[in-house]
């Protein structure tokens, strides 16, 4: 049996091409399994110009994606949040 996560921010809900095509195409070469993924190619690029609008019209979402890929950003990279943004991530939880 074989699990495959692929992680995605939690503002993107439901189904995600993105991340199901990113998968696919790590799990199909090494398993030496033809793939033809042009149909998921394009809607993955349907469905990340969807995002993409959707966020372009609401300033309010656009800040919000903007504070949490920075705090991701800086997770990875290992730097310290500061409490500015700490406060801010608590607003934002409680808006949900």
């Amino acid at each position: 049996m074989l699990s495959l996560v692929a992680e995605i921010p939690g503002y993107l809900q439901g189904a995600n091409p993105l991340s199901i095509e990113a998968v696919a195409r790590a799990t199909f070469p090494p398993a030496h399994q033809p793939a033809d993924l042009a149909t998921l190619r394009a809607a993955s690029n349907e469905w990340e110009a969807q995002v993409s609008e959707a966020v372009a019209r609401d300033d309010k979402l656009a800040a919000t994606v903007r504070k949490l890929e920075e705090q991701y950003d800086n997770e990875l990279i290992g730097a310290p949040v500061s409490e500015e943004h700490m406060d801010e991530d608590e607003d934002v939880e409680e808006e949900e």
